[in-house]
């Protein structure tokens, strides 16, 4: 992705905001959004070009967020993606200011892009929608208010299929737009959304077994009083939770007809990931 990177931003001024905004966009990174666009188009019979422009806007959207996640304000974290957070290399306001142009420039490239103007008009309300106050936003909002708050199991679900689900399902809904395969949006939404809960257990069960350098970033969940699925029902339970969800995606994979496609086969690659 680092060419198509460097082609989309090279028309933008050169500015301390347009690096720091590449800093945590070019860092190593697991790109699972971008490559869900990519592999669900080919699954559905789309060239990869025109997952690219999609791909990278969710990137984009992606990126923003943790630059803001990692803010003093926020979560406080010193270290993304092996690198230490944006704002400790420019500065609080260049971060904010890098996260807001990231976040911007995801609708530019769709407004841009050669879609046409329904798939562009659709996509747009897709990113707005599932990015924004009733989609991740709010999950940030809510992994917040959970601090200080007692919750259940089904409380952490909602959190999490919100704050790591919505871009996932965005990933696969646009992905199916795109391909004009719309009467399944449903079932995408839901298969995006059970990966982001199973993706945030992952997590969760990574901040107790592996160390920072392992995973990549910042282990700040029990400094920052993080309700996490292990510690609401334990390491085992969480274990036996993730696996469960997995089942139900197999299900949902069968369900599409995309059992051995090369979505299918990119999510089961992530069953064991180690960071």
């Amino acid at each position: 992705m680092k060419n198509l990177i460097d082609l989309t931003f090279k028309k933008e001024h050169d500015s301390k905001v347009l690096e720091s905004a590449l800093y945590t966009l070019n860092a190593p990174s697991k790109l699972i959004r971008y490559q869900l666009v990519h592999t669900l188009c080919d699954d559905l019979g789309v060239c990869d070009t025109h997952a690219n422009l999609f791909g990278l806007a969710l990137e984009c959207i992606h990126a923003y967020s943790l630059i803001h996640d990692d803010l003093p304000s926020m979560d406080n974290d010193t270290m993304r993606r092996n690198q230490p957070t944006n704002h400790l290399i420019y500065g609080e306001a260049t971060a904010l200011l890098a996260g807001d142009a990231l976040l911007t420039k995801a609708f530019d490239l769709i407004a841009h892009s050669g879609y046409s103007d329904y798939v562009k008009v659709e996509l747009i309300k897709l990113l707005a929608a599932k990015s924004g106050m009733s989609g991740m936003i709010l999950g940030q909002q809510l992994d917040m208010e959970f601090e200080s708050s007692e919750i259940t199991m089904d409380d952490y679900v909602k959190m999490s299929a919100l704050k790591t689900g919505q871009l996932f399902a965005a990933a696969l809904m646009g992905a199916a737009i795109i391909s004009k395969d719309e009467s399944h949006l449903p079932h995408y939404q839901t298969l995006g959304e059970n990966f982001g809960v199973a993706f945030q257990i992952q997590d969760d069960l990574l901040e107790v077994t592996s160390n920072a350098s392992e995973i990549g970033k910042s282990l700040s969940d029990a400094n920052n009083k993080k309700k996490t699925c292990v510690s609401l029902i334990g390491y085992e339970a969480s274990l036996a939770y993730l696996h469960d969800l997995f089942e139900d995606i197999e299900e949902q994979f069968t369900y599409l007809g995309l059992v051995g496609s090369k979505t299918h086969q990119l999510i089961d690659s992530l069953k064991q990931r180690k960071k």
